[in-house]
């Protein structure tokens, strides 16, 4: 219960920013059209591609060693301030080198200063990660869930300033971005002081550790995150901007539905940490079960409306992207899964399996939209992201029941028990009225 109620916290802070994201999103997107999202998609994608090729994993290893109590918090986060700063500023550096070096093929209807704006964001998301694994590491999921909802409060304010009222396009969702991470940047210092004394400094130490603890996670999310991303960038590579921002709004509503199991993969990553492995073996199991029935059912919903959602909330020159979004659907589910079984394995000291699972999805996915886009466009990327999603969800699926002797069918189908524990209960809970 106690993992129930911590994963409905994450889950209800990321309902809260998502349904802030998406006011704020149809706002952008309207005003924007989709070439300016394109172009936004583009830029946007980068410093979270940039953190997840060279954050090392620090943030993970902050986490376990707070549950494992091997090094004291206020070494952990003063060594992570220092850290962000410099690597971050190095990441920044790198981000410019890599929009110059793709200008004439992938950024060539995009000024040069845009990147300037939008890549400073670099070291505050570097430090608001590390930050966010500190929190969880101390057990308060509460407080990290505060530092996850800040900035899509105050990022709303700002584009009813910056995109309505001044009538700024792209430029302007770049600034605000910058604005809104720079007050999340205040707010998750003074959480932080709340909890330790703050201060600089480096342990050589701590961060060879944390690098080798980290470094199999960070480089299988790095596959991950490439594997999320490749198609868009393909899709800009073989088509346009216009293409790119019909395609992106497709990608973004079909992820909402990874609400779920981002919320129980985080708190179960934490929860495995710190207890024993063979303590309940079928514990995971249960959360798949879970997480891919809410998941499906949603994407049922989600597959009969967006044909009129998409215009309605989005206007009708975001028609093409409903197809897309259903071609995805199907993978977007899978995927589920493999989050889940990430956040378990990871935390069993064993990401080296869904490295090599996703590599070789991100593989297939690449080949399958050099072959795809070129002949079927943007439905050929979703086509090519579902096959990949799905085939290493399979695939890792597999391989954990295997590892755990879980039996395979018992990571998709719901079980009698799973209903009079949990389904049952709350139903009842629901109908139930004190007279």
């Amino acid at each position: 219960m106690s993992f129930l109620k911590e994963s409905f916290g994450v889950l209800s802070a990321r309902i809260i920013s998502i349904c802030i994201a998406i006011v704020t999103g149809i706002i952008t997107t309207r005003y924007l059209g989709p070439t300016g999202k394109g172009m936004l998609v583009l830029l946007s994608n980068i410093p979270s591609l940039i953190i997840a090729f060279g954050n090392l994993g620090i943030g993970n290893a902050n986490l376990y060693f707070l549950g494992q109590k091997k090094y004291s918090i206020e070494k952990i986060v003063s060594n992570s301030i220092t850290v962000s700063i410099f690597l971050g500023l190095t990441l920044y550096l790198l981000g410019i080198m890599f929009f110059i070096i793709f200008k004439e093929s992938l950024f060539h209807d995009i000024p040069f200063f845009y990147a300037f704006i939008c890549f400073s964001i670099i070291p505050f998301l570097l430090f608001q990660k590390y930050s966010q694994y500190i929190f969880l590491g101390k057990d308060l999921i509460s407080v990290r869930n505060k530092l996850y909802v800040f900035p899509s409060i105050v990022k709303f304010f700002m584009v009813m300033v910056f995109i309505v009222i001044l009538g700024y396009r792209v430029v302007g969702v770049l600034i605000l971005d910058v604005i809104t991470y720079s007050i999340g940047l205040f707010f998750t210092y003074y959480l932080l002081r709340k909890i330790t004394s703050i201060r600089l400094g480096f342990d050589r130490k701590l961060v060879v550790e944390s690098v080798k603890f980290g470094i199999i996670p960070f480089a299988a999310l790095l596959i991950i995150n490439l594997n999320f991303k490749a198609d868009i960038y393909m899709v800009k590579y073989y088509l346009d901007s216009k293409e790119v921002g019909l395609y992106s709004l497709g990608v973004s509503i079909a992820e909402m539905l990874w609400l779920v199991p981002e919320a129980i993969s985080l708190v179960l990553f934490a929860k495995v940490s710190n207890i024993d492995k063979s303590k309940d073996k079928y514990f995971t199991s249960k959360v798949c079960r879970f997480s891919l029935n809410v998941s499906t059912i949603g994407t049922v919903i989600l597959f009969f409306t967006a044909d009129k959602l998409i215009p309605l909330m989005y206007g009708n020159d975001f028609v093409p992207s409903v197809m897309p979004l259903k071609i995805l659907l199907p993978g977007i589910v899978m995927m589920n899964l493999y989050l889940i079984l990430h956040a378990d394995l990871t935390a069993r000291g064993k990401a080296l399996v869904t490295l090599k699972v996703f590599l070789l999805a991100l593989v297939v996915n690449i080949l399958l939209n050099i072959k795809m886009i070129p002949a079927y466009g943007i439905n050929g990327a979703a086509f090519s992201s579902t096959v990949s999603y799905s085939l290493g969800a399979i695939l890792l699926a597999y391989i954990y029941s295997k590892i755990t002797g879980t039996s395979f069918a018992a990571l998709f189908i719901m079980k009698k028990d799973d209903y009079t524990e949990y389904v049952f209960p709350k139903i009842k809970t629901l109908f139930s009225f004190k007279r």
